[in-house]
């Protein structure tokens, strides 16, 4: 296995981040949190107690949780938006609340290692989903894709340098306000809103890798400043941009 640099990609909604040996500090983020380790154990500390030699743990969102990982042994994080269609499964399977989760009998459901390391795109987006299927025993129903919500997306990644508001993207492809919020919901698996903020997340993280400074990185994503962007950023993941653009 030759891959050693932290790998951090996007899908709908969340994010998937690889590496070696991670532990954090103590933090809490809005997202939904499954890790999975694939030799080595690890350790997830929070307030009501401390689990050990864990190899797969789901941590709802604002839970606060110190990671604690001695080994060099990979782990993959996947992070997903509360509101995400797979943030659902995950809290009507294991009825999420303010305790971490560890499944039982989940190995066999868990996709290799070498898989998770070169997916990438929609083929990462469909890896996931099949996993959060597996475990909660249930899938989702996933309607024929309606050309106004591909158009509406393609509106979005082309003008998130600027505010954008619903009613502009509705009118954009003709529908009312409401019956175009409901339809992007229904197809999308997330909120108008809250897709946004993870779009403007992946593009400013791809504006400064290629490139541009810190500040002009905030600025084609959408935001009013690197502030703006650092807090964002920690809410939802519970680390700052540094961090790990630091890997």
């Amino acid at each position: 296995m030759k891959q050693e640099k932290p790998i951090l990609r996007f899908i709908n909604g969340g994010a998937v981040y690889i590496g070696k040996g991670v532990s954090t500090k103590n933090h809490r983020h809005h997202a939904i949190q499954l890790t999975i380790s694939f030799n080595k154990t690890f350790e997830i500390i929070t307030p009501k107690r401390t689990l050990e030699n864990c190899k797969f743990v789901i941590i709802p969102e604002n839970v606060p949780h110190q990671f604690i990982c001695s080994s060099e042994d990979y782990q993959v994080f996947i992070y997903l938006d509360p509101f995400n269609k797979l943030s659902q499964l995950l809290k009507n399977k294991f009825a999420l609340n303010s305790n971490v989760v560890l499944p039982d009998n989940f190995s066999p459901k868990i996709p290799p290692l070498k898989k998770w390391l070169v997916t990438e795109g929609d083929e990462l987006e469909a890896l996931v989903t099949k996993f959060i299927e597996r475990i909660a025993d249930c899938t989702i129903p996933y309607p024929n894709k309606d050309v106004r919500v591909t158009e509406s997306i393609e509106y979005l990644t082309n003008n998130l340098d600027k505010a954008i508001k619903i009613s502009e993207v509705a009118d954009f492809v003709c529908l009312s306000e409401s019956r175009f919020a409901h339809l992007f919901k229904l197809q999308v698996g997330i909120p108008f809103r809250r897709y946004i903020l993870w779009l403007r997340i992946q593009k400013t993280l791809l504006s400064f890798l290629t490139g541009n400074s810190f500040t002009e990185a905030c600025y084609d994503g959408g935001f009013s400043d690197s502030s703006h962007f650092n807090r964002t950023f920690k809410e939802m993941f519970g680390n700052t941009p540094t961090a790990i653009l630091k890997s």
